[in-house]
């Protein structure tokens, strides 16, 4: 809504992402039609997430997670110490995103369970959107959302911390 005042740090570790971002989804046409790169509006950071989290010292409202290797969640970002480091580099009442692919319940729950353990170390509130809520054996995409904000979600399941 407020292109003016909305900045956007992109972090990739595969350059070749940054490449097909501009051939195919029309990168290059957004940053010269908000001359978003020049205004500092829109970074492109080719690092490790996890590292790059590390080193900065700024403070984000919200922070998206889509960080996989292969099929795999980033392990590194499912621990305490990631949990806490993301809490610090929210805003108050900042909303940190992940995508979880796993079951909600049973043998393929680990990576949602290990997760929402890890972050309810350093969040006041949990939550999850199911892809799959009608069976809670099948892995799928899962949206947690992490905040310290008392914030109500519709239709997403909170998670006790």
């Amino acid at each position: 809504d407020h292109p003016e005042v909305a900045r956007i740090d992109v972090v990739e570790i595969d350059p070749a992402i940054e490449r097909i971002a501009r051939r195919h989804f029309f990168l290059d046409r957004l940053e010269q039609r908000y001359h978003a790169e020049g205004q500092g509006r829109l970074r492109l950071h080719i690092a490790d997430a996890s590292d790059w989290l590390r080193k900065t010292n700024e403070t984000f409202n919200v922070i998206i997670n889509d960080c996989f290797i292969a099929l795999e969640p980033d392990s590194e970002l499912m621990t305490v110490g990631a949990a806490e480091l993301l809490h610090e580099r929210l805003t108050p009442g900042g909303l940190y995103l992940a995508n979880v692919v796993s079951a909600l319940e049973g043998t393929g729950s680990f990576a949602l369970y290990g997760t929402m353990g890890a972050l309810g170390q350093a969040f006041d509130h949990l939550w999850v959107y199911p892809c799959s809520p009608n069976d809670p054996t099948i892995v799928d995409n899962n949206v947690v959302i992490a905040t310290d904000a008392d914030h109500v979600f519709a239709n997403a399941w909170e998670w006790p911390c």
